[in-house]
């Protein structure tokens, strides 16, 4: 009876997200497996693979765990899939691409990690850009990182799905089948199992979020993402502990497990399960 109460806090908030997918995506998240709280777990051991769609979204997604691990320097390495450069339509895409650049490089000193990989993906254009999978290949298969994490592929963005769908095609006969996959909050509420406690390093992930200025002209991503952080802390919170003030949540799933669940998605929602070839891609 105790879950009664976060379960219906679950569900009021997937009633009140986005409009895009919302049905489907309530639909899932009301399967009495998604509608658990998520269990409390400690940041992936060894080394990691972040890929972000856009400079941010590595910070808004899983800054904190990124902030946990004290090996961080040497055994996690950020992919960014695109510059970000339609992130301000009131500038030029040259000088926005330049600013973001710029904030990433002071992002990636404030999270301690020693090196950010960019792929050639254009912002707001990665559906139609399946040749990035050919990049990508070669970044895991030289890394061979012991988790990956990026966007839950029932993101909101259409440059987020189309990270699943190039990674997904990237790590085939590369990755392990058995290889933990982490999917990360950004713009949707996901069907999360997995929560991390991020309490310690909060602030320092509100002034990672907070670097990336440039996109802060309509909202305090920084402080609305720490409300979402805070919602989800009182999820794992059973003990009523004081100093649980925020959490970051995923679904963690094996490679295998991952790949079956998006490919199901893409499915159901008209969404190709492989990424659209632009004109001209081989």
């Amino acid at each position: 009876m105790r879950e009664l109460p976060f379960r219906l806090l679950d569900r009021l908030y997937m009633g009140l997200s986005r409009p895009f997918g919302r049905e489907l995506r309530a639909r899932a998240l009301l399967d009495w497996r998604a509608a658990q709280s998520p269990a409390r777990v400690e940041p992936p051991e060894g080394s990691l693979l972040v890929l972000a769609p856009h400079p941010d979204d590595e910070s808004i997604g899983c800054g904190g765990l990124i902030l946990l691990k004290p090996d961080r320097a040497e055994r996690v390495r950020i992919v960014l899939m695109t510059g970000g450069e339609q992130g301000r339509p009131d500038w030029t895409e040259t000088a926005t691409a330049r600013t973001r650049r710029e904030e990433m490089e002071a992002c990636r000193r404030l999270l301690g990690v020693a090196q950010v990989h960019s792929l050639p993906g254009e912002d707001q254009r990665l559906s139609s850009q399946p040749e990035l999978a050919a990049p990508l290949r070669e970044l895991l298969d030289g890394l061979l990182p012991d988790a990956v994490l990026l966007p839950f592929f029932m993101d909101a963005h259409p440059d987020h799905i189309a990270t699943n769908r190039i990674f997904l095609e990237a790590a085939r006969d590369v990755l392990p089948e058995g290889l933990p996959v982490w999917g990360y909050e950004v713009w949707s509420h996901c069907p999360a199992n997995v929560a991390v406690d991020i309490s310690a390093v909060i602030d320092q992930k509100r002034a990672a979020i907070a670097v990336h200025a440039s996109q802060d002209r309509r909202m305090n991503y920084a402080e609305a993402i720490a409300g979402l952080n805070r919602y989800r802390a009182m999820q794992i919170n059973w003990r009523g502990e004081s100093d649980l003030t925020h959490a970051e949540a995923y679904v963690r799933m094996a490679l295998r497990e991952y790949r079956r669940a998006a490919e199901a998605w893409f499915s159901r929602t008209g969404v190709p399960a492989e990424p659209a070839k632009s004109e001209g891609a081989p």
